[in-house]
């Protein structure tokens, strides 16, 4: 799939993606050209395009020039050396926030403790609060249930329709 996409701020960039899922509202995926996982919703897609050929022919006949810069992300903090993606948990008890914790880093992810502007995952407990999950969704982050964190890290197995 390749986008041309108006962030809330209305300002453009082209994302493209491999088979994102679809979750009614919104469009889930691994955003190549931004190398990180994000979240689009579908009312703010402004054009598909099917091929490069399309999307290159599009670009040149209406020039974006916020388009390039729109799509690269800000430069990260240093994330310990090996670190796979930023996680942050919410919603969960004490105890099992501890134990997921506790997983993230045995697999090498940097457990955060709030959305942060490079967050790339969110699990999700039964208690989430709506304005960390919105904060997140609207930046691009992947929201994950605890079971879909599970096949993660003990499958290597990203939540249904994303491509690695």
């Amino acid at each position: 799939m390749m986008i041309l996409y108006s962030d809330s701020k209305g300002a453009l960039s082209v994302h493209i993606s491999r088979k994102p899922r679809d979750d009614g509202m919104y469009l889930r995926g691994f955003c190549e050209a931004a190398k990180g996982l994000r979240t689009w919703r579908k009312d703010r897609i402004v054009q598909e395009f099917t091929d490069e050929v399309e999307l290159y022919t599009y670009l040149r006949a209406n020039p974006i020039d916020s388009c390039s810069n729109s799509t690269q992300r800000k430069p990260r903090a240093r994330k310990p050396e090996g670190a796979v993606f930023e996680i942050c948990f919410t919603g969960f008890p004490a105890k099992e926030r501890s134990e997921l914790e506790a997983k993230a880093t045995a697999f090498g992810m940097w457990v955060k403790n709030s959305v942060t502007v490079n967050l790339d995952l969110l699990c999700t407990g039964e208690k989430a609060g709506p304005v960390k999950m919105q904060k997140a969704e609207a930046q691009g982050t992947c929201l994950l249930t605890v079971d879909e964190f599970f096949d993660l890290v003990n499958n290597g197995v990203m939540p249904e329709g994303w491509v690695k």
